[in-house]
Order: structure tokens, then C-alpha cells, then sequence
């Protein structure tokens, strides 16, 4: 190829900054590497820095684009259909572009596209026009201010119209029109259904106002009763301009077909109430031309004008389904002579000079009360202890379960919690987690996110033998207060139903009457299946447990004491309870290693850490 330089001058004369480029050699297609640091032309370049650019041979000039200087790029290998530079002047010759695509200067690129040049007042940066369905490169694009087209002589490069020495000057409106007609071809969104979020505060029902409004709208007719104009079909789309356009033929928007099937606009200029390349559904249309885009105030206005299933109804049809929905069961719990009278199952029982007890069955609610620091919580350890050792425990309860045991404790720190669940473990013989025992530590929350957390674990669990909540009153917001009260109450015994568990939770009774505490002890006390008593005797260190509820034969009272650990002891031939039968096998010896804190006397009194 001859010298460029002498063509580089004539480009730096008629005003443009140029840098030379050069054909790689380690590729098969025609590509050009460029000096470094060209980006600093962009703003100046003198006469000597040309010369000197150009000092040696090179393959092509590059011109670098300047402020109010812009190029469309169409590139026709970026469409799988190669037909994008065809649609885009017809686009124009369709509109009356003729003279307006004289005008600019017209160059064919080496892939058979094209760069149409020119400058204008409102010029932008590199940004995209049009892409086609499936494809991430631009078939149309352009090239402003911080971009480089590559220019001729550069092999391939050709103009084809106009002169590069005189590149026209268009105005806003014709720059914007060769704008438009390209962003109007582009498919990317053309598939985009626009999501709707449902407004706030605004209930749904079988048929919402918004999607009962865009399949009753006419969104053609929608818009031009807002001044959009048709202007044409162009293959299945249609293109409209918008309202007060000095042309009746400018391309503005257009109404695709969405892959969900609904009508989408898709407007592409600007100074308008919509955003431009953003697509609107025909309610969206409606909200922002009607209620400035207030979703919720254009849901409400269309259900008063009978768009949708009106709030009234929903609410009617929900309270119908669960009208349905409690008729289905009660019927379902009517009695039938004809089937047998099964006696439930209990699972939790105590054995006393050799004869068996039942105290409770699964699906049930039992209480185990007492005064403070009677032994509530010992009882309660015991219990579980038993039912995840799989035998009879330090007392003489037995706890025979074959699903899990969840254990929520409300009131504890997480010291004491920690206590109390290391103190389970020992009396079963247990070194291991057991691998359907599941305890929680819920004191943090409010009481009623505690509930709300219990409500939430137990929902649709079917796989619960015992369920142990320690304690209840740390659920309730009043426990002197009769709805608050009865609200827990009538809970707990839905946790109960509905799980098929033995329910267990803990209450405290009163100093003087020795009643449960407040209304939620009135409450359990008519609403549990059993209560189970504990007293302390503090000057004998005797612990007395009692039946002082049941729905079965009520049991004898027993006693224990404590040994210095804090540790139940019943004197009655109760047998040590044996090594974790389930403990995974291969599993290292350790010692349990407690951190029981050491009885402490106080005015010569033992006091048990428990």
C-alpha cells in the first residue's frame, strides 16, 4: 500500500484526528492493531504528531471521533439475516428520509456495512441501536466521542456518498430521526413482557383489575386516545409516532407481540411520559397516563369500574373456602356407632411397686406445676430423658416414643439452657446428639415472635412424638388476661391435634392457694388432659411428686431427693439406666465432662443448682 501520510495531512487539514493502524499478522481475518495512546487525540492533535504517527509505512487510517461528530455503524454480520442495513434504509426512504440519507456521507465498510457520518449539536457517546432476537452484538450502533471508525484508503473502505472532507451538519430533529428509524428495528426486547407487581396493600383474587384490563383494552386505541398516531404495519408491528411529532411519518414506538402473547408498547424517543426502549402493557399505559404511575390508586379506580373480582367478592370467596374448609371437618368428626371406641395410646407412663400408670397419650396436653424452684424442670428432664434413652430414667417415668422429640425453652439463659440440656443428656446415659431430639433456645425473641417461631416449626409435622415447651407463660403477651390466656391455651391444644405429639409445657402455682398461675392457669387447668405436680420440702430436701390432673386413673405420689450433682434420687429399686443404645458405632470414649456448678450453702442450707 502507498504512504499515507500525505492522506493523513489532508484528513488534519479538513479537521479530523487520525492514527494510523496496522494489519495483525496472527490471524487469518482482517484486523488492525492501533498505536498506544490514541485516546489522547481525541481532543487535539497537531500537524508534527501526524507526521510523526505517520513517519513509517502502515496498513489503513483510523479517524478518532471528536465532540459533535457521530457515526451510525450497521453491521450486516451481527444479523442472522443480513437484511438489517436493507430495513434500515427502507425505514428511512419509507418516512421521506430521501434527502435526509443524501445528505450524509456514506461509506461501505469491509464486511459489506455501512457508516453514515455526520455531525450534529446533540451527539452522544458509543451506545447500542439494534440487536437482533437471540444475538448479543449490535447490528446497529454508533461511534461518538471517545470512539474510532476505520477510514479510506483502509482496505475495504469505500464512500459511497458525500465527501469526508465535508461532512454535513444536521440538525437535533434529522440527527434524532436516523436515530429512530435504527432503535425502531431493534428485537431484544421484543419478547419482554413487562412484569406487574402486584400494588401494595391491594388483596388479589381469581381475576385481578390489571390483567382483567389488559385483556379487555384495545392497546392501539388505548394510545391514540393520548395523541399517539399510527403510522404503519411494518410486518406484524405496529409503528406509531407521538403526539405533536412535526412529521406524521416519524418512527417513535411500536406495538410488539410479547412471548406471554399480550400487546406491548415499546417506545424509542424521548420527551414523552413514558421511558424510552422500556416496554409498558396496557395497564401500565393506563396507571402512568392516568395516575402518574400509581399502580395501586389505577387498580382501585378500574375495580370501580368493574375491572377484576371487586375486594367484596375475594374476601366473600375466601370466607366460603374456609366455611368449606371447617364443614369438612367438623363433619368428618361425627360419631358412628358402628366403629369401634379405640382407648388412646399412652405413651407416657410411671411404674410404681411394679404397676404401670398411664398419664398421657399422644395428641394430648399435660402440665407439669409447682411452686418455684419445686423440681418443674427436673420433672421435665426426666421425662425427655427417658424418651431418648429409650428406657425407664433416674425417676420412674417411661416415655415410649418412635418419632422426634422437639424441646423449646422460653424463659432460661442460654447458661441455664445449656444446663438443663447437658443434664438431659446425662440421666439418659447419653453422650451423643440424638438424632431425633431437636432443642431450642427462643428467649431472645418477643413472645410473640416466640409463638410465632413455635407455629412455624410445628407446622404440618407429622413425625413428633413429644413436644416439651418450657415454659408457656413466656408465650403469652397477659397471663392474667382471659382472651390472651385462652388464645394460648386453645394454641397449645391445636399444636397437640394437629402434630399428634404428647404436648408437655410448664406453669407455675400461686405461693398462698397454690392454684396455676393467673388466667392461663385457669385456662390449662380446664382445657390439659393431665397435670403432674412437684413440691419441695426445703428442710428435708424431699421433692413429692403427685397426679394432680388426669383423664386416666391418677397415679401415687412418689418422692426423691437430690444427690450433691443436683441429680434425682428415687429409693425404690429404680435400676441405673444403661449406655446410649443407639450411640453411633466406633465413636471415641470420652467422659461427660458436666458444668453443673457445686451446691452452694447458704446460712447452712444446701442449695440445689436446679
Amino acid at each position: 500500500m502507498r504512504d499515507l501520510l500525505q492522506i493523513a495531512l489532508a484528513y488534519h487539514e479538513s479537521g479530523y484526528h487520525v492514527t494510523p493502524i496496522n494489519q495483525r499478522k496472527d490471524t487469518e481475518k482482517v484486523k488492525y492493531d492501533f498505536p498506544r495512546k490514541w485516546q489522547k487525540y481525541q481532543t487535539e492533535q497537531s500537524e508534527q504528531e501526524v507526521r510523526e504517527l505517520f513517519a513509517q509505512k502502515c496498513s489503513g487510517i483510523a479517524i478518532v471521533i471528536t465532540k459533535g461528530m457521530e457515526v451510525i455503524d450497521i453491521d450486516t454480520k451481527a444479523d442472522p439475516t443480513g437484511k438489517i442495513a436493507d430495513q434500515y434504509f427502507e425505514e428511512l426512504v419509507f418516512t421521506g428520509q430521501n434527502e435526509l440519507l443524501k445528505k450524509v456521507v456514506k461509506v461501505q465498510t469491509k464486511s459489506n456495512g455501512f457508516h453514515l457520518i455526520y455531525k450534529a449539536p446533540n451527539c452522544e457517546g458509543n451506545q447500542k441501536l439494534a440487536t437482533r432476537k437471540n444475538c448479543t452484538e449490535a447490528a446497529i450502533e454508533t461511534r461518538g466521542f471517545g470512539g474510532l471508525i476505520y477510514a479510506c484508503p483502509t482496505p475495504g473502505y469505500k464512500v459511497l456518498n458525500g465527501s469526508l472532507s465535508q461532512v454535513p451538519e444536521l440538525t437535533a430533529a434529522e440527527r434524532n430521526t436516523l436515530i429512530n428509524a435504527a432503535i425502531g428495528l431493534d428485537e431484544s426486547k421484543d419478547t419482554e413482557a413487562p412484569e406487574i407487581v402486584a400494588p401494595k396493600e391491594f388483596p388479589t383474587g381469581n381475576i385481578t383489575p390489571w390483567d382483567d384490563y389488559k385483556a379487555k383494552t384495545d392497546l392501539l386505541g388505548l394510545l391514540e386516545s393520548y395523541n399517539w398516531k399510527f403510522v404503519r404495519d411494518r410486518g406484524g408491528d405496529v409503528i406509531l409516532s407521538k403526539p405533536g411529532a412535526s412529521d406524521p411519518k416519524d418512527t417513535d414506538a411500536k406495538i410488539i407481540k410479547a412471548s406471554n402473547g399480550d400487546p406491548i408498547f415499546h417506545p424509542f424517543t424521548t420527551g414523552t411520559a413514558f421511558e424510552s426502549r422500556r416496554n409498558y402493557n396496557a395497564f401500565q399505559v393506563y396507571a402512568l397516563m392516568e395516575h402518574g404511575g400509581d399502580g395501586s390508586e389505577a387498580a382501585k379506580q378500574l375495580l370501580r369500574e368493574g375491572f377484576g373480582t371487586p375486594v367484596e367478592v375475594i374476601k366473600e370467596q375466601e370466607g366460603k373456602e374456609e366455611l368449606s374448609e371447617l364443614l369438612a371437618f367438623v363433619k368428618s368428626t361425627r360419631f358412628d356407632i358402628n366403629k369401634p371406641v379405640i382407648e388412646e395410646e399412652a405413651i407416657l407412663t410411671v411404674t410404681l411397686e411394679g404397676k404401670t400408670y398411664k398419664v398421657g397419650g399422644k395428641g394430648q396436653l399435660g402440665v407439669i406445676t409447682g411452686a418455684q424452684k419445686s423440681g418443674k424442670s427436673l420433672i421435665t428432664s426426666c421425662i425427655t430423658s427417658a424418651g431418648l434413652s429409650g428406657k425407664r430414667g433416674l425417676l420412674p417415668f417411661d416415655l415410649d416414643v418412635n418419632g422426634y422429640i422437639d424441646y423449646y425453652d422460653t424463659e432460661q439463659s442460654k447458661f441455664f439452657y445449656g444446663l438443663t440440656q447437658q443434664r438431659i443428656y446425662k440421666m439418659g446415659g447419653l453422650i451423643n446428639n440424638h438424632p431425633k431430639y431437636a432443642a431450642y433456645h427462643l428467649r431472645r425473641l418477643a413472645k410473640k415472635d416466640r409463638l410465632n417461631a413455635i407455629d412455624l416449626m410445628l407446622k404440618g409435622r407429622t413425625d413428633l412424638s413429644c413436644i416439651v415447651i418450657d415454659g408457656a407463660v413466656d408465650l403469652c403477651e397477659d397471663f392474667n388476661d382471659v382472651k390472651a390466656s385462652e388464645r394460648i391455651a386453645d394454641k397449645l391444644l391445636q399444636w397437640s391435634d394437629e402434630t399428634g405429639g404428647l404436648l408437655l409445657t410448664i406453669l407455675h402455682t400461686t405461693k398462698q392457694m397454690n392454684f396455676m398461675r393467673g388466667h392461663l392457669g385457669t385456662a390449662l387447668q380446664n382445657k390439659a388432659d393431665f397435670a403432674i405436680e412437684t413440691i419441695q420440702d426445703k428442710d428435708a430436701g424431699v421433692y413429692t411428686v403427685k397426679c394432680r390432673e388426669s383423664r386416666f386413673a391418677p397415679f401415687p405420689s412418689f418422692e426423691f431427693t437430690r444427690d450433691e450433682d443436683g441429680m434425682p434420687v428415687y429409693e425404690n429399686g429404680m435400676p441405673e439406666p444403661e449406655k446410649d443404645s443407639w450411640t453411633e458405632p466406633e465413636q471415641p470414649k470420652q467422659e461427660y465432662q458436666t458444668i453443673i456448678p457445686p451446691p452452694e450453702k447458704v446460712d447452712d442450707q444446701t442449695v440445689i443448682p436446679f
